[in-house]
């Protein structure tokens, strides 16, 4: 069923779900297997399969299984149990609608310049009572919630957004921003489906739009787990009490063998820390391959190069944390690299690793890089990224 329907809410387009018996039978299946990889991949994360080369290829094979089985479960789901309704979208407002008629400002003369166009968008809503100093009038908002047939987790809700407006005026605060919000935003690009009136028949193959999301939530994890290693891990270079290594290397081997759900600990950390680099990776790829880079998202392409790079240097910074023979090499192989650099070699050889050769000022510059520095920057990129993705809207393939 299709309209030409142009006012907000009006239905483009509307096919009902399918719901055919093969693709439930084929869903709950997927959703067996689905757990069963999920149950292995978790049993070997604590017994201890990573520490031999073949379980740790078998485990890398399980959670590609988990992300593959998952995608097909979300796309037989949306292809057959949901209807394709495409509803006209309520567009952002053009510049033009910015400027406001001086009749609509209750009377009260503003000027031209750009600053008074911003007062004059946001001024009908201060010219409202709820922004005053005066007291507001007492509502019984505690009768108001018990005329309500309300859950528990509602009615906590409710009541803790009452007692914290009731101090704050939050709600007061969140209305205007919302107001502020429609009245500044740009109108963006028609989407494709709108312009062209497409099939839409590329959200059939939708799994691919979630591998933003998925990098996200591998980040989170890493985040978390990280701060949970971080309370047993010691930068340190030095001679450890036995014939193992350095304190940094005997840390890890305590965290390995004797902390419980240590290597559990580390082997999420680890894994979501790859998911998250293929995730980003091949999103760059999704984003290239569908035109997404194109006018109006160039600078959050952009962005998300710097993301790229930035994931690289988290994963460096890393590798070298352990300090063991691989970790001193992959180190020993920076330092020359940075070597190589003409003119600036030295001078980035000394900012990064601490010297021409590897010292304990390389691991506390790798440690403090990977823990303090990074997860910062990283944090709020990934936050504006994210910002710029929900003003501009998710791209169609061009």
């Amino acid at each position: 069923m299709s309209s030409t329907g142009s006012t907000y809410g009006d239905i483009h387009r509307y096919e009902p779900a399918r719901e055919s018996t093969a693709a439930a039978i084929a869903i709950v299946l997927l959703t067996v297997l689905e757990i069963v990889f999920v149950f292995m991949f978790t049993y070997g994360l604590v017994t201890g399969w990573g520490l031999s080369d073949v379980g740790n290829m078998f485990l890398g094979g399980l959670l590609a299984a988990i992300f593959v089985d998952l995608a097909f479960v979300l796309a037989l789901y949306r292809k057959e149990f949901l209807p394709d309704v495409v509803i006209v979208k309520k567009r952002r407002r053009k510049w033009e609608d910015l400027y406001i008629d001086e009749e609509d400002v209750d009377g009260t003369t503003l000027g031209e310049g750009a600053w008074d166009q911003v007062k004059r968008a946001v001024y009908p809503y201060r010219s409202r009572d709820t922004m005053s100093l005066e007291k507001k009038d007492e509502y019984d908002h505690n009768a108001w919630l018990q005329e309500k047939d309300l859950t528990p987790v509602e009615t906590t809700f409710l009541t803790a957004l009452v007692w914290l407006d009731r101090r704050f005026r939050i709600v007061d605060y969140l209305e205007l921003l919302e107001t502020l919000y429609y009245r500044v935003n740009l109108q963006m690009p028609k989407s494709h489906t709108e312009q062209y009136d497409l099939d839409n028949k590329f959200w059939y193959w939708y799994p691919l739009y979630t591998l933003g999301f998925f990098s996200t939530l591998a980040y989170v994890v890493a985040a978390i787990s990280g701060a949970l290693l971080g309370f047993y891990y010691t930068p340190s270079n030095a001679a450890g009490t036995a014939a193992t290594g350095s304190v940094a290397y005997e840390q890890i081997t305590f965290i390995m063998t004797d902390l419980q759900f240590g290597f559990m600990l580390r082997s999420i950390h680890r894994w979501s820390a790859q998911v998250m680099t293929a995730a980003v990776f091949l999103h760059m790829l999704r984003v290239y391959f569908t035109g997404a880079y194109k006018e109006p998202r160039e600078l959050n392409w952009l962005l998300g190069i710097v993301l790229i790079s930035l994931t690289m240097v988290f994963g460096y910074t890393g590798y070298l944390l352990p300090w063991d023979q691989l970790a001193f090499w992959a180190g020993q192989i920076g330092v020359e690299m940075s070597l190589s650099i003409p003119l600036a070699g030295e001078w980035i050889a000394q900012l990064i690793f601490g010297g021409f050769s590897l010292s304990q000022s390389t691991l506390i510059r790798m440690y403090i890089l990977h823990v303090f520095l990074l997860p910062f920057v990283v944090t709020s990129l990934i936050a504006i990224h994210i910002g710029i993705v929900w003003v501009q809207g998710i791209a169609e393939p061009h």
